[in-house]
């Protein structure tokens, strides 16, 4: 189709050399050409909206919800998960789940015999739920996401655990969340918060953010001056506070704004 918007056979830019009008039967190798068109043209589709939402980035779409695709404990908890329903960009294209998903799909997760084990739950770029099971040691780590793949959650188990909880309770198995950035759905999500919550003291040189930041999006003012990323001041790798070199006197105003790359958890 050569004009986007509704086809009309009889326009010139909508004519196909593949196909005569009101032609039947329709051989299967046009049929085929034109499944792959269709085909080509939506990888086009969702590869244009990930440079644009997120720069060809992994990142879970969160729009309005925060907890897209969070694994979270049962509702009783025990040895299972649940996966929240949500869409993310993985590989340059769109994957998610439309309803909540229990992990494992059967049986339950069992806990290690001597050393602890963090286990590693992802999202394809195919839309399934993966588990990649960790080594025991003394102090684990976790897997490696697969290629392809999104992480969304680490599962820290203890030797024995009976219930995985969203906490850390010191006793049995527990929830990290490990999905990457947001895209919120808009180019440009500001800050809501004008200001750190600690205030100048003559000492203090670290201040932090409300939410995390877009690295290079930050800018902070003191006493009305813009002051200068690398010179002034350093973004904290975390991105969700920001360091001087020298401590604002007791007396300054300190002001920032920037991007929001994803909320805090509150």
């Amino acid at each position: 189709m050569g004009i986007y918007g509704t086809y009309d056979a009889q326009r010139a830019g909508n004519a196909s050399p593949l196909f005569i009008y009101k032609e039947t039967p329709v051989a299967s190798t046009k049929m085929n050409r034109w499944n792959g068109n269709i085909e080509a043209g939506f990888d086009l589709l969702h590869t244009v909206c990930s440079a644009l939402f997120t720069r060809g980035e992994l990142a879970v779409i969160a729009t309005n919800n925060a907890d897209a695709l969070r694994a979270v404990e049962a509702d009783t908890p025990d040895m299972t998960i649940r996966v929240n329903p949500g869409w993310a960009i993985v590989e340059t294209g769109f994957a998610g789940l439309a309803d909540q998903s229990v992990l494992p799909n059967q049986g339950a997760f069992i806990a290690p015999t001597t050393h602890p084990r963090v286990d590693l739950v992802a999202l394809s770029s195919s839309g399934e739920l993966l588990i990649v099971e960790g080594d025991e040691a003394e102090t684990p780590i976790a897997p490696t996401t697969p290629n392809n793949a999104l992480a969304l959650a680490q599962l820290y188990h203890r030797p024995g655990a009976g219930q995985i909880l969203n906490e850390d309770n010191d006793a049995g198995s527990y929830l990290i969340d490990a999905r990457p950035r947001f895209a919120h759905g808009d180019a440009h999500r500001h800050s809501i918060d004008a200001a750190p919550t600690e205030a100048p003291d003559g000492v203090r040189s670290e201040f932090s953010t409300q939410d995390y930041f877009r690295a290079g999006s930050l800018q902070v003012f003191l006493n009305g001056v813009l002051q200068k990323n690398g010179v002034d001041y350093y973004e904290d790798e975390g991105g969700k506070a920001y360091q001087f070199l020298a401590a604002p006197p007791a007396t300054a105003l300190l002001v920032h704004r920037y991007l929001i790359e994803r909320i805090a958890d509150v």
